[in-house]
């Protein structure tokens, strides 16, 4: 079984010439930070998965904590500690909940991009109110 490439800046160097060029800073600090975090959570390893360019210019990395697969009885199963995080800066690496079945429903009735203004947020529910998103 071929092993992942744990070094994202390789990748970034292949994917360059595509246009895929990340800012100095964040590949610095992935540099760093990816196999810290790797090691922290005990897993085989910590992979850089994409990044989201906001229209306020604020931009959001995502990584995935990869752990494996084993094979039960013919099936193909992922091990505990496969999770996604997020980052703004690459070095500090947040947890990504993941989504529950009705919000994956209602993620699944987008069909275009979305604006949220996600600096106001309900402060009791957690959630945008609908008067400040837009489709």
């Amino acid at each position: 079984m071929a092993s992942l490439n744990q070094s994202p800046l390789l990748t970034l160097d292949a994917l360059s010439s595509c246009g895929v060029v990340l800012p100095t800073e964040a590949r610095a600090a992935l540099d760093t930070s990816l196999t810290l975090k790797a090691r922290e959570l005990g897993v085989q390893a910590f992979l850089l998965w994409g990044k989201f360019t906001t229209s306020s210019g604020r931009d959001y990395y995502i990584a995935r904590a990869y752990n494996g697969t084993k094979r039960v009885e013919g099936k193909v199963i992922v091990n505990p500690g496969n999770k996604f995080y997020y980052s703004t800066d690459c070095a500090e690496w947040l947890d990504l909940e993941p989504v529950d079945g009705k919000l994956g429903e209602l993620c699944g009735l987008i069909d275009g991009a979305c604006m949220i203004d996600t600096s106001v947020r309900d402060m009791q529910s957690g959630v945008v109110p609908a008067s400040r998103a837009s489709t």
